[in-house]
């Protein structure tokens, strides 16, 4: 493949002139800096020979997450669009908008295509025969960024290779053009129409249907849908990109009408087949198909929002085939659902904003301050473009973070923190005392905007709110704070035993908390609610003494010369 095909110089030149952009960065993920100067240089001459004034920049700095578009760095010179290179999460901008080139591996697409038909064929044997309900359902085939230049003749030729009874549902890449957020978008049956009719191919089809298709349309080429759907949906998306709507990340109400859209998963978007729960957590346990390498970005965040489907992974390159999920993913869920009642138990907070770019994170980090006020929660919100360990610990008064950042970019794995990180849903989950349900992980702020619509709704009306005590709270949070506007104190109950021991209280509207009272006698913690209300009572090392801190007057004492000397041998020291 020639340089220029490998980086798509030409579309993305088309990309800057079409909308008349005149400071355009490229950003790289580290292993591909090395090519930033030719990529930059092809650029900015293939500008210069279509007349453009664009003035190209290269964005040198390192990404925590190489795979979303670093808005902060292309501020710095003001830019008006930034052209991402590599692995992308495909999600959508805040601000700036960006244009995004996959990378391309070179693939041998018919012994590729056969032999995963046959690793198909070898798992529909091995499996009891399903009924014509789960053939309905399909197996939904995807492949790796690196291999979607080729997904027409991969499918085409996957289609006519495998004959077994399932039906091939092909996911397609998200929109490669990111707006931001009050631009004009498609909407989500646009979305739809493009991902059913990406490269002028159908997505879904059948083998014995896409077979008929290829055959009666091989004197025009095998990669062409018919002409009246194709026009038909060209229709469509005209019509639907006329709309104008603020466009928060898969928080569209449209998406709930349309039976078949799914937001976008790991850079990756499919049609339902029809008559199928369109909810990407559904019952049904259609078969998940992953077309390239296990290491792949976007296979960790589809398995574990695709958990409870039987999966078959697939590497074309290696010839590798595993069934299931991931090493390490069931003990990844696992500890996902302990995180979440750590955060049930939390009485500090910290939202740990990661990012700036992606859309609908201020949406999301209102929500979630709603939420932790409604469970009694104090939050503290932190802007931290590059989190780490060392970072963080500077906070141990923190019992739990909330990471609000690009799905693929989430720190999963926190063992080396001082306290835990979860993300936006587990957040949700434990807020809302709902129980943790595998089949609806997601990664996204979904169900935090369907909160915020249903709260809307349901304005006029007071909901009863409910606390529970976490099943790993051990009677850690202590509270001596009775609500002064309650009209009995459990303390004063009359009962020797509760006086002495203390009692369980559950707080009222008023003090938002759940805590386990008991007398001071007992030597309980006090349960806190701030920064310095931690400091005074529960660190054992306050800073040094003062009279502001209760220390003791000290007189000034005149300051006199001290020892001179090396540290080893001081002058005033005898020489041995």
């Amino acid at each position: 493949m020639e340089f220029a095909d490998a980086w798509e110089i030409q579309r993305a030149c088309d990309y800057v002139v079409r909308n008349g952009l005149t400071k355009v960065t490229l950003q790289f993920p580290d292993d591909m800096l090395r090519e930033a100067p030719l990529v930059a240089d092809s650029l900015q001459r293939e500008l210069v020979q279509q007349g453009s004034a664009a003035k190209v920049y290269v964005l040198a700095d390192t990404s925590y997450n190489p795979l979303s578009v670093d808005e902060v760095a292309a501020e710095h010179v003001n830019a008006d669009c930034v052209i991402h290179y590599g692995y992308a999460s495909l999600n959508p901008v805040s601000r700036i908008p960006a244009f995004c080139v996959l990378p391309k591996t070179q693939l041998d697409v018919h012994e590729c295509s056969s032999w995963a038909a046959q690793q198909l064929t070898d798992f529909d044997s091995q499996v009891p025969s399903s009924s014509a309900e789960e053939q309905q359902q399909g197996a939904v085939v995807c492949c790796d960024q690196s291999y979607m230049h080729l997904l027409p003749q991969l499918r085409d030729a996957m289609v006519l290779a495998y004959q077994g009874p399932l039906q091939l549902i092909f996911a397609s890449t998200a929109p490669l053009e990111l707006k931001p957020a009050g631009s004009r978008q498609e909407t989500p049956a646009a979305v739809q129409h493009r991902s059913c009719c990406s490269n002028s191919s159908c997505c879904q089809c059948s083998s014995q249907q896409q077979a008929r298709e290829n055959t009666a349309a091989a004197s025009i080429g095998s990669d062409r849908c018919s002409a009246d759907k194709c026009s038909s949906q060209q229709v469509t998306r005209e019509v639907a990109q006329q709309d104008h709507q603020q466009y928060a990340p898969f928080s569209c109400a449209d998406s709930h009408n349309s039976s078949s859209y799914l937001p976008p998963i790991g850079g990756l978007v499919w049609q339902q087949p029809q008559g199928s729960c369109c909810s990407s957590s559904g019952t049904q346990q259609r078969l998940m198909v992953w077309l390239g390498p296990a290491e792949s970005p976007a296979l960790t965040h589809l398995q574990l929002t695709h958990s409870t489907h039987p999966w078959v992974m697939l590497d074309p390159l290696q010839q590798t085939v595993h069934h299931g999920l991931a090493p390490g993913l069931d003990r990844l869920l696992k500890r996902r659902y302990y995180l979440v009642e750590r955060a049930r138990s939390a009485t500090m907070v910290g939202l740990l904003v990661g990012t700036l770019g992606a859309a609908g994170y201020l949406e999301a980090l209102n929500v979630l301050r709603g939420l932790a006020k409604k469970a009694g929660k104090k939050t503290y919100t932190l802007l931290m473009g590059k989190p780490n360990p060392a970072k963080l610990a500077n906070f141990p008064e923190i019992e739990v973070f909330v990471m609000l950042a690009d799905p693929q970019g989430l720190i999963l794995d926190s063992k080396e923190y001082l306290n835990p990180i979860i993300t936006p849903h587990e957040a949700y989950l434990a807020f809302t005392n709902k129980d943790f349900d595998a089949a609806a992980y997601r990664l996204d702020f979904v169900l935090l905007f369907q909160y915020e619509l249903q709260q809307q709704g349901q304005a006029g009306t007071s909901a009863s709110e409910s606390c529970s005590v976490s099943a790993v709270e051990v009677g850690g949070n202590v509270s001596n704070q009775a609500d002064a506007d309650s009209d009995s104190d459990p303390t004063d109950d009359k009962d020797p035993i509760v006086a002495q021991l203390g009692a369980l209280v559950i707080a009222g509207a008023t003090s938002n908390a759940v805590s386990l009272g008991a007398s001071s006698r007992t030597g309980q913690q006090a349960q806190v609610h701030s920064a310095a209300q931690y400091l005074t009572q529960l660190r054992t090392y306050k800073g040094l003494e003062t009279p502001a801190t209760g220390g003791e007057i000290i007189a000034a004492k005149k300051a006199v010369p001290g020892r001179s000397g090396r540290a080893a041998v001081y002058v005033d020291e005898p020489i041995a």
